[in-house]
């Protein structure tokens, strides 16, 4: 969770005001970059606000600095918001799950431009990780997939010379983390979710 002075209202008001700043820098020890979080940004972690972009990227952040430990934080991925937007950017998906020419070529340059973008070294290789995390936003709702063993969906999908290589020794598994489950769960157990009723 995020300490208490660096977002107490009087703190952070002083502290801005004095230093003439709109933001305040957050030094990430996992990427090594500052993560900017906005002094309006706060509202966002009011009850009923949605959070933004910058709020998930920090929490994302640190979750990676102080809930995993530290030998096993090199095998653990964690993007920006952008990432997943970057990623998927020009891809359709066929129904068999598996993608198009067309999109296997898009996703290839998507990759590679992700791998610029980040200035990714060639020795980090993303998605050869073990756990790779991303925060996604859509209509406003933030969730988080975790993968595991992504190059065993990136062999899958794209169905090219990869999938000639031996099978993996573990398939990829995606997880979904979505606040609003539990809370849908609740309205299909009282009849306000059942979609039989429409």
């Amino acid at each position: 969770m995020l300490e208490e002075p660096f977002f107490s209202d009087k703190y952070a008001s002083f502290y801005m005001e004095k230093c003439n700043l709109e933001c305040v820098l957050v030094r990430s020890q996992v990427t090594s970059r500052n993560i900017a979080v906005r002094y309006e940004s706060r509202k966002h972690l009011n009850e009923g606000e949605l959070i933004n972009d910058e709020i998930m990227e920090f929490f994302m952040n640190d979750i990676h600095e102080k809930f995993i430990r530290k030998d096993e934080k090199t095998k653990i991925v964690i993007n920006d918001s952008y990432f997943f937007t970057r990623l998927l950017r020009d891809i359709e998906i066929d129904v068999d799950g598996s993608l198009s020419i067309d999109s296997r070529t898009n996703l290839d340059r998507n990759i590679h431009g992700i791998v610029k973008w980040k200035r990714i070294k060639e020795e980090d290789r993303i998605f050869e990780q073990d756990l790779v995390m991303i925060p996604i936003c859509n209509h406003g709702h933030w969730f988080v997939a975790v993968i595991k063993n992504p190059m065993s969906c990136l062999r899958i999908m794209i169905k090219s010379e990869l999938s000639q290589e031996s099978d993996p020794k573990e398939p990829c598994q995606i997880f979904l983390y979505d606040s609003f489950i539990e809370e849908e769960n609740c309205l299909r157990r009282t009849g306000f979710g059942d979609d039989s009723n429409l």
